[in-house]
């Protein structure tokens, strides 16, 4: 998690968080993205980088990670409508 932190912090230099931040921040987010597959992590994030026009918040995050579940549901029913297996299908 403090990796992925760490790669979305390169992208808002204007939060000005040095690393000791980033790693309670990150204690904090493996706390509340814990259900989550990084699958969905990383997609979530790359929304992120794509749309927070600020560094988000966990809120943020997890809407984006909600956003990431439902997206990638509907590809993978698309894609194989008896998908049990993806990573979207299980969280």
């Amino acid at each position: 998690m403090l990796n992925l932190l760490m790669r979305l912090n390169l992208h808002y230099p204007q939060s000005g968080r040095p690393a000791s931040e980033l790693s309670a921040l990150a204690a904090d987010w493996v706390d509340d993205m814990a259900p989550f597959p990084k699958p969905v992590l990383e997609r979530a994030l790359r929304y992120a980088r794509r749309e927070a026009r600020w560094f988000p918040s966990t809120a943020q995050m997890l809407d984006f990670c909600h956003r990431a579940i439902l997206l990638g549901r509907e590809y993978c029913k698309a894609q194989n409508p008896n998908c049990k297996d993806c990573p979207f299908m299980k969280s």
